[in-house]
């Protein structure tokens, strides 16, 4: 797989978010950037609310649109609001990539780090989630890397299952994407 998927470098300080992907999505259908591309956004109610202004229908058909895929740690998942906390299925609400960095990086003292509920998107009727701690929970990520690159044998006892997901998904999607013809 290393030589056939390419991933944006994220040290270039790139905008983020999903409105910034939206715009880079309509750049590269307008530039008719001929690559399998696949746009990835959080699974989350941001993202669903900016794919439901993205006309589909007039992307070509190598550019694809995908969220997150659904994870079963977002399920029943920790959080906190305005009403107390809960546990409730976030996926689709909050699902954003730091769920799926592992549950040895979401995990602080035998707890799962919260979603934290913000705006609400009216048009969805929906609220907005996010991972508190969203530095730290990349920080300890970026520990994680380092002790695997250190030492190979310990991601055994690593969670790695939600980048497993997220690659079988993307990995999935790039297979039957149709490039255009000559």
């Amino acid at each position: 797989m290393i030589g056939y998927l390419k991933l944006p470098d994220f040290a270039q300080k790139n905008e983020g978010g999903a409105a910034a992907l939206r715009q880079t999505v309509r750049a590269f259908a307008s530039a008719g950037i001929p690559n399998r591309v696949v746009a990835l956004f959080d699974n989350d109610t941001a993202a669903r609310d900016v794919i439901h202004a993205v006309d589909t229908s007039a992307l070509p058909a190598n550019l694809v649109i995908t969220r997150l895929p659904g994870l079963d740690l977002a399920s029943a998942y920790p959080t906190v609001g305005p009403q107390g906390e809960h546990v409730m299925d976030v996926n689709g609400l909050a699902g954003s990539i730091e769920l799926y960095l592992g549950s040895d990086v979401l995990t602080v003292g035998g707890e799962l780090q919260p979603v934290v509920w913000g705006g609400y998107v009216s048009r969805l009727r929906a609220y907005q989630g996010e991972i508190s701690d969203k530095e730290r929970v990349q920080e300890r990520f970026r520990e994680k890397v380092a002790a695997a690159k250190l030492r190979p044998e310990v991601m055994v006892d690593q969670d790695w299952s939600g980048l497993d997901l997220v690659l079988d998904h993307l990995v999935d999607l790039v297979r039957h994407i149709t490039l255009p013809g000559p």
